[in-house]
């Protein structure tokens, strides 16, 4: 026979409907105890039953039972349940976790021997469970940050304290926020929400109804029947959202259930892959699971946070995209997906090859203010005619203007279009700033002869349009241009007005009286010239 061991008595009952579904009706049976035999009209009986019932009866059970198979397995790994293992020692048991690398412990310290893994990717990726899309919502400056809540130690990983944290979210403004939220971008979709605490599912579940959304809180504390009647009516639609804390993280089996809402964030990485199993399950018309994340956009999978990007180790976060799983474009998406990306992974290296492959794509203003300026100045030197509108667009937020100079200081100094960099050079001109000009002047003195005798132009006409830096400043600016330009200047001269060529030749190669006397020649020849 088999033994089948779940962590919640709910899950006994879910387990019973789907074998005998599945063709192992005949097969169910009672608990078998002691030398009772086993009924002679059951081949190889099947029993159901809680973990907390293995460990109140594990001398007791019948040796009809071969096979254990141990559902959650991860939950087994407490000191009484793992001791009662241990004890009988007569059937084969086999774990199924979806979450077998943990904090304190492994699942492998009491299952030493693994078959066989299948992980969430691989799942996905083979259409085994839907795929999933990811939309990050920052929590808003009514709520403070997650960071300030301590972390406190359970029996298997760590996570935030529950009561600080159900404290700091459960605010009424907050929640009908939420409520309003989810109407409007998820409208009908059937969700499961995770909350800090009883309390809070309740007051979740008021803030939807109040938006008109079937919302409906449970718990520990929900009574059998009213559970077993209200998981009922959300399979038949009568529900669409469930509230709770933790009651349904694990091994309840909803394949309506679309939208996975972490409004109480969590530290615990095999609590958040737990929740977000519950939106994998497939069914006609299902495109793809959809996680709810209540973090900042930009946040890096190194924060105590945990999120569906750090969790599947993934570089890039594009809001509402397919973060694992095949992309089916046009089928039956649900969901709007933003066109710009940010990189998530901490690893520096990993980082910057984001920004190498998705550099006009970035949502700059979500940005730490370091990479601000690296994009600056990569987009300055990569910048073409074709993005250089989009560029300008993409720095739309930088009131002070010093990302914009950035930008254009290193166009001047990276780029290798000629026409790019003489418009850059013009848009220095117009920002008015001393600092950029000054830098500006002194990179068009490193140009090629022709380039900088364009750039003078373009410099001097902006200081005719408008006055730009201290009267020193501009004098000192004009004499760097003028000496940038000094061979046009010669050329220009001699071809306009021969003469002047002889002259300064004598000029130069006399000296004593007559250096001063060809002085005078060359000022009165000057003189008579037209210089229009």
């Amino acid at each position: 026979g088999v033994l089948i061991l779940t962590h919640r008595r709910n899950l006994v009952d879910q387990f019973n409907g789907e074998l005998a579904d599945r063709g192992y009706k005949k097969r169910l049976s009672a608990p078998l105890m002691g030398d009772t035999d086993k009924d002679p009209n059951v081949e190889g009986p099947v029993t159901v039953e809680t973990y907390q019932w293995f460990v109140r009866n594990v001398g007791k059970i019948s040796d009809a039972y071969t096979i254990v198979i141990c559902d959650e397995a991860h939950t087994a790994l407490g000191e009484k349940t793992s001791a009662s293992i241990r004890q009988w020692q007569g059937p084969i048991y086999v774990g199924m976790t979806a979450t077998g690398a943990l904090i304190a412990r492994h699942v492998t310290d009491l299952f030493p021997t693994q078959t066989s893994r299948f992980d969430l990717a691989q799942a996905a990726r083979r259409g085994v469970i839907s795929p999933l899309r990811c939309v990050r919502i920052p929590p808003g400056v009514g709520v403070r940050s997650i960071s300030k809540v301590p972390l406190r130690k359970g029996e298997v990983d760590q996570d935030f304290d529950q009561e600080e944290l159900a404290a700091l979210l459960d605010q009424t403004p907050f929640n009908l926020a939420i409520a309003d939220l989810y109407k409007t971008r998820f409208k009908d979709l059937p969700g499961v929400v995770y909350t800090a605490g009883v309390r809070h599912a309740h007051n979740v579940a008021a803030a939807f109804q109040a938006q008109g959304i079937k919302a409906v809180a449970v718990s520990g504390e929900t009574p059998k029947r009213e559970l077993t009647r209200t998981l009922a009516a959300y399979e038949r639609g009568e529900i669409d959202v469930l509230c709770n804390a933790q009651l349904l993280a694990e091994g309840w089996n909803s394949p309506r259930a679309t939208v996975c809402m972490h409004l109480a964030p969590t530290a615990s990485r095999r609590i958040y892959q737990q929740r977000v199993g519950r939106v994998t399950r497939r069914q006609p018309g299902k495109e793809a699971g959809i996680v709810v994340d209540f973090v900042h956009p930009a946040t890096t999978n190194d924060d105590p946070v945990v999120t569906l990007h750090s969790l599947l180790d993934r570089d890039v976060y594009r809001g509402g995209a397919i973060v694992v799983g095949p992309v089916r474009r046009g089928r039956g998406r649900r969901l709007r997906v933003e066109r710009r990306v940010l990189p998530v992974t901490s690893d520096e290296e990993r980082r910057a090859q984001v920004f190498e492959r998705e550099l006009w794509r970035i949502a700059v203003e979500h940005l730490n203010w370091g990479e601000q300026h690296a994009w600056a100045a990569l987009a300055g030197a990569r910048v073409s005619s074709n993005n250089w509108r989009r560029a300008k667009a993409m720095l739309h937020f930088d009131s002070t203007g010093e990302l914009r100079r950035r930008y254009l200081v290193t166009c001047l100094q990276r780029n290798r279009n000629t026409q790019l960099r003489l418009r850059a050079l013009t848009e220095v001109g117009q920002l008015k700033d001393p600092e950029a000009f000054d830098e500006a002047v002194e990179l068009v003195g490193g140009w090629s002869r022709e380039e900088r005798r364009e750039g003078v132009k373009v410099l001097l006409q902006a200081m005719a349009e408008k006055p730009i830096g201290r009267r020193d400043q501009a004098a000192r600016w004009i004499w760097h241009l003028a000496e940038y330009s000094r061979e046009v200047h010669e050329e220009y001269a001699v071809s306009r007005w021969p003469e002047t060529k002889r002259l300064l030749g004598l000029l130069v190669n006399s000296s004593g009286g007559a250096h001063g006397r060809n002085a005078r020649r060359v000022v009165q020849a000057t003189k008579k010239q037209d210089r229009r």
